[in-house]
């Protein structure tokens, strides 16, 4: 039990910090804008607009960092909620 409350404490000291300091955890805008444009190309041209397709044409565009496809799926919602 001692074990237990010791790494907890542990990770609550440590779960607070940010990952890179002075680093906000959104997607920049312009890569934000990108994977919403690339969505549309890619459904207009009649292939799929999955996060997987997009995480895998930047991929292909040589950007980094590329998102994770979880942060695509995220900024797509956002940008339907949006456009509502």
């Amino acid at each position: 039990m001692q074990f237990l409350r010791k790494s907890c404490q542990q990770y609550q000291c440590v779960s607070g910090l940010p990952r890179n300091p002075g680093e906000s955890d959104q997607t920049p805008q312009p890569m934000a804008q990108r994977i919403v444009t690339l969505h549309r190309t890619l459904v207009q041209s009649g292939q799929r607009g999955s996060a997987a397709a997009i995480q895998q044409e930047l991929q292909q565009q040589g950007l980094e960092p590329v998102p994770s496809l979880r942060t695509i799926y995220h900024i797509l919602q956002r940008q339907a909620k949006e456009d509502l």
